[in-house]
């Protein structure tokens, strides 16, 4: 962490990649830097971890050191990240947000593939479990199928005339400003039907992070977004969960197989595609004190 228009050279000789022994405060260490990266400001960051600023600076310190790069700079406007900075906050932020399911007992991983239970402080639930990608043939829905080979024989080009089949029950990103911007909300999306046409069209151009219809279950969906658009693959995932149909409106279950696809543009670029089919047809392996609620009728159809 330096000051702006100065220059720090690591202290740390050990060449990156070798092993090294980590520092017992990695995860205090990790938690500063991705704080003070989000808010910009020193004070709030020391007040938001209930450290004091001098704390904050050693830990950020420790950590270019241990990374051997600078991390942050400080400016008029605030706290900067450098080059280095923005590279490394998705992967503190994603190692936060293991260690701290990990040790809630919230996500558990089964032959390599993430099984989630929680109940979110909004009083809802979060069941998920991810699905081997050859499951869609065996339960997965018409449009999940249809979708898959979509994909398949486009050969990820978004442009493609089988994914144009499927962009009115599509939902579109781009990642932009490390954040996950709506470019496209199918009006027989899944998501369209739940919220209404009004927000679905409202939504384009906007931020999911941002929406005014977030919730507590927002943070397993931008990881498993995160991790299908760095690996250009496709994940599979059956999901059952409570949402509101509008902002402050009660929580109502629903339960749905979910396909996420990673597209490019015709400039090569990347952009991610999520398929979201409503369906009473799910495997979770839910836990003993967790009870499924019916869905709303209107959410319930055949998926032909």
């Amino acid at each position: 962490m330096t000051e702006a228009n100065t220059t720090r050279r690591p202290t740390d000789n050990s060449p990156r990649g070798q092993s090294a022994s980590m520092p017992p405060v990695l995860a205090e260490m990790m938690k500063s830097f991705v704080t003070l990266a989000r808010s910009e400001n020193l004070t709030a960051a020391a007040g938001g971890l209930g450290i004091t600023r001098q704390t904050v600076r050693r830990h950020i310190v420790q950590l270019e050191q241990l990374l051997g790069c600078t991390l942050l700079v400080s400016g008029p406007k605030g706290y900067e990240l450098t080059k280095d900075g923005h590279r490394h906050l998705a992967n503190a932020s994603w190692t936060l947000d293991q260690m701290e399911d990990w040790v809630s007992g919230a996500v558990d991983v089964v032959g390599y593939l993430q099984q989630a239970s929680v109940r979110l402080e909004d009083g809802g639930y979060f069941c998920g479990r991810q699905h081997k990608l050859n499951d869609v043939w065996r339960v997965g829905t018409n449009s999940i199928q249809k979708g898959l080979r979509a994909w398949y024989e486009s050969q990820a080009n978004v442009e493609h005339p089988l994914v144009e089949e499927m962009r009115p029950k599509m939902v579109f990103f781009r990642k932009q400003q490390g954040k996950w911007l709506y470019i496209h909300v199918g009006d027989e999306s899944t998501m369209t039907r739940w919220l209404g046409l009004v927000w679905a069209r409202s939504e384009v151009g906007s931020f999911l992070e941002e929406d005014t219809m977030a919730s507590d279950m927002d943070r397993f969906v931008t990881q498993a977004y995160d991790q299908t658009l760095a690996r250009g693959t496709v994940r599979y995932d059956h999901i059952a969960t409570t949402l509101a149909r509008s902002r402050n409106g009660p929580l109502e279950p629903v339960s749905y197989q979910r396909l996420i696809l990673a597209y490019r543009l015709p400039d090569g670029s990347p952009v991610l595609g999520v398929l979201i089919i409503v369906t009473d047809d799910i495997e979770v392996g839910m836990p003993t004190d967790f009870q499924l609620l019916p869905m709303p009728a209107d959410m319930v159809t055949s998926d032909g």
